[in-house]
């Protein structure tokens, strides 16, 4: 099996987005390590922000929670998205952000202070990332600003509206239109398929279908 090379270059190797100069300091999520991000982030001179070791009211260190990236308090709102210890300019998740920790990335330090936090993901994105709230999105603009938003394909979601998809079917089954369906938990392409006959439409879990 090939290694790979982690090695972090030097200043001294002249890399053109060297950012060493500005001290940044990023957060991964706790308990992963995340080669890919924090290899490149290392590469341009940004600095990992390691948690402080948690402790109990005795001062007595607390062994980690299971999952844990060692002896560090994950419970600790000081240091959390702009708390008053945060130290760090990136926060990177591979899971969801709550919303206390979206509206504490958005607000100002200060009142004249501007934020220097950035997150990865961006509040509400799971409105056009899952099929079926984007189906929903869909139709709301479609209703609130007419024909502008035609281009979004006619659809529904199954089983709940299986009695509008079946009129909607039977309306355009003359002119051989053809159905795909999507399998709303899966992604790059799994469990799709493609429906002319309605006797041919299978599913076993929720799913969007369109035209």
């Amino acid at each position: 099996m090939e290694e790979r090379n982690t090695a972090v270059p030097s200043a001294a190797e002249g890399n053109e987005n060297d950012e060493r100069d500005l001290k940044l300091v990023f957060r991964l999520q706790d308990a992963i390590q995340d080669d890919v991000v924090e290899r490149a982030l290392l590469r341009r001179g940004w600095i990992r922000f390691e948690m402080p070791v948690a402790a109990d009211e005795t001062g007595l260190v607390v062994p980690p929670s299971p999952g844990g990236n060692g002896l560090v308090d994950h419970n600790n709102k000081s240091i959390g998205v702009n708390g008053p210890n945060c130290k760090y300019n990136l926060h990177f998740k591979r899971g969801r952000f709550t919303k206390t920790e979206f509206a504490d990335a958005t607000r100002p330090l200060a009142a004249l202070e501007s934020n220097r936090l950035r997150i990865n993901h961006f509040n509400e994105s799971v409105l056009i990332t899952h099929k079926g709230k984007l189906l929903r999105l869909m139709k709301k603009l479609r209703v609130l600003h007419g024909a502008i938003f035609n281009f979004a394909p006619e659809g529904y979601i199954l089983p709940s509206e299986y009695t509008k998809f079946t009129k909607a079917y039977s309306k355009y089954r003359d002119e051989g239109a053809c159905w795909i369906v999507k399998p709303q938990g899966l992604s790059q392409g799994q469990g799709i398929s493609l429906v002319r006959d309605l006797s041919d439409l299978k599913y076993d879990c929720e799913s969007v279908i369109q035209r």
